[in-house]
C-alpha cells in the first residue's frame, strides 16, 4: 500500500503536473505517435495527435474501474500498465482488480507498528484513493509530493536483506519514521549493494541530536546492528566495511560516520573526504550514521 508516489524500480515513467499534463514520454502505435495528457495522479485522461487534436478521452472512478473510454491494452489508472484481457491492472509488486478496488495478492510489504491500514493487505492506498496512490504495490511515500517516504524493510523483495526498527533505548523514540525520499533510496540502495542479509535502525528522526544534526530534518539514519550482530561489538568487519562502502558509493552521501569510515562528502556526486574528529570518530564506534545531501 505505497503512499502518494516514488519513482522506485522499473515502472512506466510518467510527468506529474497540476491540472492536466502532457506525459514526457510519447508512444508510437503502428507509427503514429500520440501525446497522453493526465491527471495529478498520472492517469490518462485524453490521448492527441502530434496536432494537438483530441483523439480520445478517459474516466475513472475513484478506485480505477473505467467510467469513459474503451479499456485498452498499455498506461492506464495512475499510470500502470492495464490488461484490457484480464480487467487487471498490474501494478509492478501485484495485480490489481479496479472493480473491487483490491490486489489479489498479500502486500508483500511487512506490517510495522501503529501502520493500522497495513493490516488489510489486499487494500488499495489504504482506501483513499481520491489522495493516494500506490506506484509500486507496496508502501513508501508519506506526503502528496514525496518529499519524506518511509524506509523499505525489504528493499529487493522478500529475498533481499531486511531492515528493521528498533531503538536501542526502551524508551526512546520509535526509528520508524518518515526521512527525507532521497534518503530513504539512498539507504535502500546501499543496503541492498552492500550484500549485507540485514541492517537495524536505531534512529532516525527521533532522540537527542546536535543542533547541527541532519536527523531532525530526516535526513540521517543511525545502524546499531549489522547482520545480527552490533556494530560495537564487530567493529571493522567485513559486513561494517562492506555496508560503509556501499554508502560511500551514493551520489547523495554526505556523512559517512561508523568503525570502518570516518568520512564526509560536501556536494552531491562529490569526492568523500576523510573526516579527522577523534571526538566524533570516538561517538561512531558503536553505531554507523549515515546523512544524505538531500
Amino acid at each position: 500500500m505505497e503512499f502518494w508516489m516514488k519513482a522506485v524500480g522499473d515502472r512506466l515513467s510518467r510527468a506529474l503536473l497540476i491540472l492536466l499534463a502532457i506525459s514526457a514520454s510519447e508512444r508510437a502505435l503502428a507509427g503514429t505517435v500520440t501525446y497522453m495528457y493526465t491527471d495529478p495522479q498520472g492517469t490518462p485522461l485524453a490521448e492527441a495527435d502530434t496536432s494537438g487534436n483530441v483523439v480520445a478521452t478517459f474516466d475513472y472512478k475513484p478506485y480505477g474501474s473505467q467510467a469513459l473510454g474503451t479499456p485498452k491494452n498499455g498506461p492506464g489508472y495512475t499510470g500502470h500498465v492495464n490488461d484490457a484481457d484480464t480487467a487487471l491492472v498490474y501494478m509492478q509488486a501485484r495485480y490489481y482488480d479496479a472493480a473491487i478496488g483490491r490486489f489479489l495478492s498479500v502486500d508483500p510489504k511487512k506490517v510495522k507498528s501503529g501502520e493500522l491500514y497495513s493490516f488489510n493487505r489486499f487494500a488499495y492506498a489504504d482506501d483513499n484513493p481520491t489522495l493516494k496512490t500506490d506506484p509500486t504495490g507496496e508502501s513508501t511515500c508519506v506526503d502528496k509530493d514525496c518529499k519524506m517516504s518511509t524506509i523499505d524493510a525489504h528493499p529487493a523483495g522478500p529475498n533481499g536483506p531486511t531492515i528493521t526498527f528498533h531503538n536501542d533505548n526502551p524508551k526512546g523514540a520509535s526509528p520508524a519514521q518518515p526521512v527525507s525520499t532521497e534518503t530513504a533510496k539512498m539507504v535502500e540502495a546501499a543496503v541492498i549493494a552492500s550484500g549485507v542479509s540485514s541492517v537495524n535502525i536505531n534512529s532516525t528522526t527521533g532522540g537527542q541530536h546536535a543542533p547541527t544534526s541532519r536527523h531532525a530534518g530526516g535526513k540521517a539514519v543511525d545502524i546499531d546492528t549489522v547482520n545480527g550482530k552490533t556494530v560495537r561489538g564487530q567493529g571493522q568487519s567485513k559486513a561494517v566495511q562492506s555496508l560503509q562502502k556501499a554508502f560511500e558509493q551514493q551520489s547523495n552521501s554526505r556523512e559517512n560516520f561508523g568503525p570502518a569510515v570516518m568520512e564526509k562528502t560536501n556536494a552531491i556526486g562529490g569526492k568523500p573526504e576523510h573526516f579527522d574528529d577523534p571526538k566524533v570518530g570516538e561517538d561512531h564506534q558503536g553505531h554507523i550514521h549515515e546523512s544524505g545531501q538531500n
